[in-house]
């Protein structure tokens, strides 16, 4: 009844007068007996009391939801047993699923609970920072599959902080990696514009290690932008065959374009994994945007949907 906001006034005064009695009772029950005894037989009234409202209290904590299936849960363990390797961690948020997932978990990644939902101010804390400085890629699961949360304050944390990942979906549940790598090279300044020089491409910086390439893209508009956008980012062989690929809205759908105040520069960041058979050799790596209906935007200048940012040398 708490979580619903509901709360049994009944049965909350009844343990304060309890508690009192208690109390009063301890300290004069040696000098006034006629009291004591009074307050033993409001305490037994009490008792009555709190027995007779019992099933208030007995009611399930928080909202009412449909039981955790444990092949979810056995499906979510798996595929987090299945994708970390040595070194990662696991950031959980899963306030009705927690204790199905400790009973679940693999136990060779560690885990870090936080509080789903947690404001941003609060998220800023040295705990998360701890978390990433030990570990350099972290996997945050959470409950639903929402995406862009503004009460998400730790996945807010960990995309202002890092690099952001695929996200991929287990059931009811949502797997995001972030990584922190070392910094990047200097960002590389590259001007190009969209929708008429309403969006720009200021500047990016790339870097590929261990099988990851990582991706910094600042971002600017000049007047107001309402329609919904998506950055992506890919990296493709010399043929035009695509290796992997990462599509968002940016900043982790937190902070769509439409949110964007003229003159504000947004820096996105992104990870790629590639896969662990690439053939070693060069590899292009291209970003672009495409709206609501999946049509790619063209730059001003050329017209072409690609733009191309580096090549990249895989060893």
């Amino acid at each position: 009844w708490m979580a619903r906001g509901s709360p049994d006034w009944l049965l909350l005064a009844a343990h304060a007068i309890l508690i009192g009695t208690g109390a009063l009772a301890l300290r004069y029950a040696a000098k006034h007996t006629r009291r004591a005894i009074g307050q033993g037989v409001l305490t037994v009234l009490v008792i009555a009391l709190m027995v007779g409202r019992s099933p208030e209290a007995s009611r399930p904590f928080g909202p009412t939801l449909e039981p955790i299936n444990p092949a979810t849960m056995d499906a979510l363990a798996a595929d987090i047993d299945q994708q970390t390797t040595p070194g990662d961690a696991v950031i959980t948020a899963l306030p009705f699923s927690t204790l199905r997932w400790m009973d679940t978990a693999p136990e060779h990644v560690p885990d870090y609970g936080v509080v789903a939902g947690a404001p941003a101010a609060v998220a800023r804390l040295p705990y998360l920072e701890t978390i990433t400085t030990r570990h350099e890629r972290v996997w945050l699961v959470t409950e639903g599959l929402v995406k862009g949360d503004a009460d998400d304050g730790v996945g807010q944390w960990l995309t202002a902080h890092g690099y952001v990942g695929v996200t991929t979906a287990v059931a009811d549940f949502r797997v995001t990696p972030f990584y922190f790598p070392p910094p990047l090279p200097e960002p590389q300044p590259v001007g190009q514009t969209y929708l008429d020089g309403r969006i720009v491409l200021q500047a990016f910086a790339a870097h590929s290690a261990d099988r990851t390439v990582y991706v910094r893209l600042d971002w600017q508009v000049t007047e107001p932008v309402q329609q919904p956008l998506v950055v992506f980012v890919k990296v493709l062989t010399p043929q035009q065959t695509l290796v992997a690929q990462h599509d968002l809205e940016p900043v982790n759908a937190y902070l769509p374009f439409d949110r964007w105040q003229p003159g504000e520069t947004v820096t996105i960041r992104r990870a790629l994994e590639l896969p662990a058979d690439l053939p070693a050799g060069e590899y292009w790596l291209f970003t672009g945007l495409y709206g609501p209906d999946v049509t790619l935007l063209p730059q001003d200048a050329s017209g072409e949907t690609y733009l191309l940012l580096t090549p990249l040398q895989i060893p």
